[in-house]
Formats: structure tokens, C-alpha cells, sequence
């Protein structure tokens, strides 16, 4: 055996070797139940200043809720950051998952966007008011959300490229459904999840509920070039509502996944068989 073939044959047991031991590398890095009865971390964007962001009990539980307390057809919200996720090796994904509860029914034309952002460096470290779209400290973020809206009854993806938690965003896709989502006094479960698929990320929201026969999903991949909005990055959650919707959340974590590394061992190991079979 050559001195070439001897390291290709050390490689591939190293890369055998990693293969076995390796596991998956999941980690939740943020999880946020409310049972501590306040909302630290989490702070209120509010277009108009009738708004706000109590935790209080419901049902028994404690949640964090969005409360609109005029008529007025603004945008508020609710956002908090969690440390940095990187989705730029193929195979990554983040998650994001929590309960949702509607204490009154959505009002037709009314909706309740909840996405993941990159903040770009602009991370909201208190309450704040801003006239108007955009909101200030936040108008740079950009990042993928999904959206419920109580008027065609439709859930749509879309993305925010630079215009803020509150801009009304480039629609990805649409989807109509029925109107049970916007419903009041039931609990529903919401996932909106990003993957890196081929350099390319696909985004997929599901709502789903006890009380609603089965559940409902849309799905979008999109191209990840200089005009996309993606850069990779996610370090914000951002909740948010357009006049009338008073919704309470519990439940809320972030999951990231990167790919096991027993994956890119066994590329290597089919990689190096066939450079082993040619010099034979």
C-alpha cells in the first residue's frame, strides 16, 4: 500500500470512527412558559400607545397577551431575542413553536403575524411607541413570518426585508381555509420552522387544534441571492397584531437543529470509496 492510500484508508476510519460516535445536535436555546408571572426579556412595539402586553391567567395558566384596547386599525406586537442561530450549513433548521389562545374573535380584516427576524443589531431593549409602520428600533430587522388573517380566511407566508416587525410584507404564498383559527376561546398550537434545504431555505407554518379536524400548513422555498431578504441569521421573535386582536401566548421555544455529523462522515466514506476504487 502507497503512502497516498495509506492516509486515504487513516481518513476513512477517523471519518467511520466519527460516524458511529456522533449524535444529533439539537439544542432549545430559548423557552419561555410564563410561570414566573412576568415578562422579562419580552418588550412591546406599539404603533399607537392604546396597547398592551400583560401577564395574567387564563384558563388557568399563565400567559403573555397582546391586547388591543381601542378600535383603531394599528399594528402592535410583542418581541424578545434569543442568541444567534446560524442556518448557513445545509440541513440546519430553527424552530419556532407556541400555544395561542383568542379570547375574542378575530374581526374580519384583522390578522396575527408571528415570525423569526434577524435584528441586525438593532435589539429592542424596552417598551416602545412609534407612529406609523416600521417601529423604530426595529424597522432594519428582516427575517420570515408566517400570517393568519380573518378575511379572505386565508394563512399566508411572507418576508420582511428590511421594513420592520410591523410592515406589511412581500406575500410569499397564499392559502384559503377556514376561519376556526381566528375563532375565540380555543387553544391552537402554531410551528413555524426554516430549514436550509440545498443553500435555499424553506419556510413551513402549521396551526393545528384540538377542537379543528386535522391541521393546516403552507410551505415556501425561495432562492437565497442578494435580493432575498435571508442572510442566514435569526436572534429575534417577533409577535404581532393589527387592530382588534387580543390574543394570549404560552408555551413559546425556539429549537435549532444542525445537521449529525455521522451525515457528512458518510459522504466522506462514499467520497473516498470511490477514490480508493479508481487507484486500485
Amino acid at each position: 500500500m502507497n503512502t497516498m492510500n495509506k492516509k486515504i484508508t487513516k481518513t476513512a476510519i477517523t471519518l467511520a470512527t466519527l460516524m458511529v460516535a456522533s449524535e444529533s445536535m439539537a439544542a432549545t436555546v430559548f423557552s419561555d412558559d410564563f410561570n414566573d408571572g412576568n415578562r422579562n426579556g419580552w418588550y412591546l412595539l406599539n404603533a399607537t400607545g392604546f396597547n398592551s402586553l400583560p401577564v395574567e391567567t387564563v384558563g388557568g395558566e399563565s400567559v403573555m397577551s397582546l391586547r388591543d384596547t381601542d378600535t383603531a386599525t394599528d399594528f402592535y406586537g410583542a418581541v424578545t431575542t434569543f442568541a444567534a442561530q446560524d442556518l448557513s450549513v445545509v440541513g440546519s433548521k430553527i424552530t419556532l413553536t407556541f400555544d395561542f389562545y383568542n379570547d375574542t374573535r378575530w374581526p374580519s380584516g384583522r390578522q396575527l403575524s408571528a415570525g423569526l427576524y434577524n435584528s441586525n443589531g438593532s435589539v429592542v431593549t424596552g417598551d416602545t411607541t412609534a407612529a406609523g409602520l416600521g417601529w423604530g428600533a426595529t424597522a432594519n430587522d428582516s427575517g420570515m413570518l408566517a400570517t393568519a388573517q380573518r378575511f379572505t380566511d386565508r394563512f399566508e407566508l411572507r418576508e420582511s426585508d428590511g421594513q420592520g416587525l410591523g410592515e406589511l410584507l412581500t406575500r410569499l404564498q397564499d392559502r384559503t381555509n377556514n376561519s376556526a383559527y381566528g375563532e375565540d376561546g380555543l387553544w391552537f398550537d402554531y410551528t413555524l420552522e426554516i430549514e436550509n434545504i440545498g443553500g435555499d431555505l424553506q419556510t413551513t407554518a402549521t396551526w393545528s387544534g384540538s377542537d379543528i379536524a386535522g391541521q393546516e400548513s403552507v410551505s415556501q422555498t425561495w432562492l437565497t441571492d442578494a435580493g432575498d431578504v435571508n442572510n442566514y441569521t435569526f436572534d429575534e421573535i417577533g409577535l404581532t397584531a393589527r387592530g382588534s386582536v387580543n390574543t394570549s401566548f404560552d408555551n413559546v421555544e425556539v429549537i435549532y437543529v444542525v445537521p449529525e455529523p455521522s451525515s457528512a462522515a458518510l459522504l466522506g466514506l462514499g467520497g473516498l470509496a470511490l477514490l480508493l476504487r479508481r487507484r486500485k
